[in-house]
């Protein structure tokens, strides 16, 4: 399996998160902007959260663009709900 790293950032501020090195599901993370704090586990459920809002609405667009100017063919994206989150990757989902 592959893994991407990013750096995570404070859904509030945008300031980077701070915590130790190689976490565990119960240490801290902080942010170093506005010091909200969460458990690792609960930052990693944020970060997954805003992928899987961020693919649905690529997908939805991705959708929109295949089909724009058939004839034959209509779509139209059910409404994807914009949701804030606690913590958000540092780069956007491609």
């Amino acid at each position: 399996m592959l893994y991407d790293e990013s750096r995570i950032l404070c859904g509030k501020c945008g300031a980077d998160a701070s915590s130790v090195i190689d976490p565990q599901s119960k240490d801290i993370v902080t942010c170093t902007g506005c010091g909200r704090q969460d458990r690792f586990d609960s930052v990693v459920k944020a970060v997954a959260g805003f992928h899987q809002e961020a693919m649905k609405q690529a997908a939805a667009d991705a959708m929109a663009r295949a089909f724009r100017g058939s004839k034959g063919v209509v779509f139209t994206p059910g409404r994807i709900e914009k949701m804030s989150f606690r913590w958000v990757p540092s780069r956007k989902v491609s």
